[in-house]
């Protein structure tokens, strides 16, 4: 479910929405008003199983912002599960390790939470191309590992704000915020191109 945050504010209320802000992760502009939208989240891990997936998907012919994406895993295997977005029952499932194609009781199995099947993470389509144009101004931090974070996809306005952020803590920024610093990275909505990034705690 899509969650949806808007705030509307003056000069005089900045603090309560910079407090606000802070909590959840994200900027709020000074004396302006912005509606942020938390549109999707994942574990960097299996953001990774995704993106491993992602030539055998293209040799298919198939665009990945055309499906939901469900990763999961059997006993021996990872495994990443595309389904039609119109079409339900058209199913793509692709191991990562081994790499392969799962069967399709696999597939349903991970779909469905069955038996030895764990289902591990799910996105739209649609969030998987700016979550990965975040990828590399990540990776260019020292110390950071992808497989530490879960990454969360905001909304605001003309922007996408792709947040880093400890998978141990909780999502929606309240609680613990974890021991690792947290990441963010802003691109323009129109061509993904990265506008600014900066750490966050």
């Amino acid at each position: 479910m899509m969650k949806h945050f808007s705030f509307r504010g003056t000069r005089r209320q900045s603090l309560p929405l910079l407090a606000l802000g802070m909590i959840m992760g994200v900027t709020v502009p000074q004396g302006t008003s912005a509606a942020l939208q938390i549109l999707d989240s994942i574990n960097g891990e299996d953001l990774a199983a995704i993106q491993a997936t992602l030539p055998s998907l293209r040799d298919r012919r198939l665009a990945p912002e055309a499906h939901n994406i469900f990763v999961g895993a059997g006993a021996a295997f990872v495994g990443v599960v595309y389904q039609d977005e119109k079409d339900s029952s058209k199913i793509v499932g692709i191991r990562v390790n081994p790499a392969g194609d799962l069967t399709a009781a696999e597939a349903s199995g991970i779909l469905m939470g069955r038996a030895v099947f764990q289902l591990r993470g799910k996105l739209h389509g649609s969030s998987l191309g700016p979550m990965i144009a975040a990828l590399p101004v990540f990776a260019q931090q020292k110390g950071l590992h992808l497989d530490q974070y879960r990454l969360e996809l905001i909304r605001e306005k003309t922007s996408f704000i792709v947040t880093f952020l400890d998978k141990t803590s909780q999502p929606g920024g309240l609680g613990n915020p974890g021991p690792l610093p947290g990441f963010e990275v802003v691109l323009n909505a129109q061509d993904l191109k990265v506008l600014r990034s900066h750490y966050i705690r």
